[in-house]
């Protein structure tokens, strides 16, 4: 009751939430410096661009929304995140209440028609010196050939990659996939993009250690970039050198870096809470570190989706359908988001990530809309999906794809409480 309004009772009652430059709540990381995003108000059932006046003593309860699970219903009005608001009275009862159609005008019209393409995985990788060294009775004929003819004359690094995922995926050698992969390394060694994709990987057939090798060459040959600090210290912690990972981590903030915004700042402090929370007895910090959340309860979600690409001019589109068939699109292209582009160019990266808190009943898909880099090379998608994410049980899969040309929609995961279950 001692508060002028409801933004400025909540500033500081729950984890994130805090007053912009512009006077206006914030419950979401920001998406640039510049942009602030705020959330919108869902007064009981009726939805509101900017915080409606209300008497504060007919509150009954508040939910701040923050995640991509709880705000699609409400669709792209929805990115800054929602305030839900129940009154005593079960009906919001300002002036503005009258126009009850105003709901509609913020409810995810958009819906998923099952129009992604369902492609197995080796499908992307397939190619004619593929399909070659499937006709041999044994990895060991296999190899010989590879050696012998088709390594000369096989000119792109993408189908030299092809032919060493091929060894693990087919022959179920890792060993000979990390060789390929290690003197495809030695030859592009100042070649960042091709790096990238052969850290991917490494990741990939979980080689941590040639990871770590390879974004060490990539931090040379970019040490002022965002994405060098990230993958780096993301690599050392998945080799379990966590003090090294921390100090990456802890150097890139230290030098006074943003880490507010919802780009690779949001991805390094979420990792660097992890580490505060799970391994801080191994990390030997020394620096003080705020967590933005309150406790571990706070931070930990059932997923975490992390998608990198290799190449920045890549553009497409990322669907993310819940269990009522809604669908949110994050649209990675100057045209449609000239802001988030202009962000990871100054910064210098290449990933986004996404959180469900709660998977709940059905299913939960992703798609991806490929649309191009503006050059005839390939781009390379890592996704890092994280369940229970922040969790004693957490575990993790990668996976890797790769875009030629522009493609439909195809779906890229899907995610429901079997494949929560499964992953423990």
């Amino acid at each position: 009751p001692g508060y002028q309004s409801l933004s400025q009772a909540l500033v500081g009652k729950a984890p994130g939430v805090f007053m912009g430059l512009d006077g206006k709540l914030i419950v979401r990381a920001i998406l640039s410096i510049n942009v602030p995003v705020h959330p919108i108000w869902d007064i009981d059932g009726h939805v509101f661009d900017d915080e409606p006046p209300m008497d504060l003593s007919s509150i009954e309860s508040i939910y701040i929304i923050k995640s991509l699970a709880g705000t699609t219903r409400y669709g792209s009005r929805g990115a800054g995140g929602v305030v839900v608001v129940k009154t005593t009275y079960g009906s919001f009862n300002d002036i503005e209440a009258k126009r009850k159609k105003i709901a509609t005008q913020y409810t995810n019209k958009n819906y998923y028609y099952d129009d992604a393409l369902l492609i197995n995985d080796k499908e992307f990788n397939t190619n004619a010196y593929t399909n070659m060294l499937i006709g041999f009775k044994n990895k060991e004929k296999a190899i010989d050939y590879y050696q012998k003819t088709l390594k000369a004359s096989i000119k792109s690094y993408d189908d030299h990659i092809s032919v060493a995922q091929l060894f693990y995926s087919y022959y179920k050698d890792v060993n000979i996939s990390r060789q390929l992969l290690s003197d495809l390394a030695t030859k592009h060694h100042k070649n960042v993009e091709v790096l990238k994709i052969i850290a991917y990987q490494f990741q990939f057939l979980g080689l941590s250690k040639e990871a770590v090798s390879t974004y060490k060459s990539i931090f040379k040959l970019r040490p002022k970039y965002a994405q060098s600090y990230r993958d780096l210290a993301n690599a050392y912690v998945e080799n379990d050198e966590f003090k090294k990972g921390w100090r990456l981590y802890m150097s890139y903030v230290l030098q006074g870096n943003d880490v507010s915004g919802e780009g690779i700042g949001e991805i390094l402090y979420n990792e660097m809470e992890f580490l505060y929370y799970h391994k801080k007895n191994q990390t030997s910090m020394r620096n003080v570190f705020t967590p933005k959340s309150k406790d571990v309860s706070d931070f930990s979600n059932d997923v975490r989706i992390v998608i990198e690409w290799s190449s920045s001019e890549a553009e497409f589109d990322l669907e993310f359908v819940n269990q009522e068939k809604q669908s949110y699109v994050f649209e990675h292209s100057l045209a449609a988001n000239e802001n988030l582009i202009t962000d990871e160019k100054q910064k210098g990266y290449t990933s986004k990530e996404f959180i469900v808190n709660q998977i709940g009943e059905g299913d939960w898909l992703v798609n991806i809309t490929y649309k191009g880099n503006k050059k005839p090379a390939p781009t390379y998608f890592k996704i890092t999906q994280y369940f229970n994410w922040g969790k004693a049980h957490q575990t993790k899969k990668i996976k890797v794809v790769k875009f030629q040309n522009e493609r439909d929609k195809i779906q890229l995961l899907i995610l429901n409480k079997q494949v929560l279950l499964a992953s423990n």
